[in-house]
């Protein structure tokens, strides 16, 4: 009987500096798919040459993104992969193995291990961060929100024991872009499900934010980094209340 196969899955925008990486770290997968949402660089052309599967779909949120490439794989089991993202040997070798033996799984989350300004971070509530990425086609489905969304398995999920590398952001100038367009999703998500928030939530939550990483996480202990997220996450808090709050206050006006 031959062993299930494996689809790894990359959905990518304008990742032409991430996607080779991205691609051998996964090559040895039945088959490599990278589904680019309309790049201007050469991300197609790099994914390509590397040997994956091609598909271009006008971007379209990315639930409905990841379930369309899902679509594409004609594996038993995906790897879901982004592009910032790649697979250690370690890992490789034990999802081969657990295929290859058999598993009564239907899912499997990965730890995951982010790279930040040039240090692994190990706390700051960044690590593990066990994400959902290995699943049985025939079992999954993403879902979620505007932001953050999840796999959702049908069926029993275990966990792996080698991490999944996470490139984070470039520098902080693309951490605050990321996380302003992150906060004005979750602010919609938010508006759209009925919450609300006062201004006295949008003073005390950042600075209890900044309290939890930085010491009951340990984020102390990862260093200038740990400083950073920290900080960081503190003011994610207070923009995404404050966007919520705009949303409550321009429907009233109108």
């Amino acid at each position: 009987m031959k062993n299930p196969k494996i689809s790894a899955v990359i959905v990518a925008l304008n990742e032409e500096e991430n996607i080779l990486d991205a691609v051998k770290s996964v090559s040895w997968a039945d088959e490599v798919i990278v589904v680019d949402c309309g790049s201007a660089d050469r991300t197609v052309e790099i994914a390509k040459a590397a040997g994956a599967k091609t598909y271009k779909k006008e971007w379209n949120g990315y639930i409905a993104q990841k379930n369309w490439a899902n679509e594409k794989a004609g594996g038993e089991w995906i790897l879901s992969l982004d592009a910032d993202e790649r697979v250690t040997p370690e890992l490789k070798k034990e999802i081969q193995y657990l295929i290859k033996t058999g598993t009564d799984m239907d899912g499997y989350c990965i730890p995951r291990r982010a790279r930040f300004l040039g240090r692994y971070i190990r706390h700051c509530h960044w690590y593990p961060d066990y994400q959902l990425r290995l699943f049985r086609k025939n079992k999954s489905a993403w879902t979620g929100g505007l932001v953050h969304e999840r796999v959702e398995v049908e069926g029993k999920v275990g966990r792996l024991n080698n991490d999944l590398i996470h490139f984070t952001y470039k520098d902080i100038a693309d951490q605050t872009e990321k996380l302003n367009r992150y906060s004005s999703l979750w602010a919609l998500d938010a508006f759209r499900a009925g919450r609300k928030t006062g201004i006295l939530n949008i003073i005390i939550s950042p600075a209890a934010t900044f309290m939890n990483i930085y010491f009951f996480r340990l984020g102390i202990l990862d260093g200038f980094p740990g400083l950073v997220i920290s900080r960081s996450l503190a003011y994610y808090s207070f923009q995404k209340k404050v966007k919520l709050h705009q949303l409550h206050r321009e429907k009233k006006k109108r």
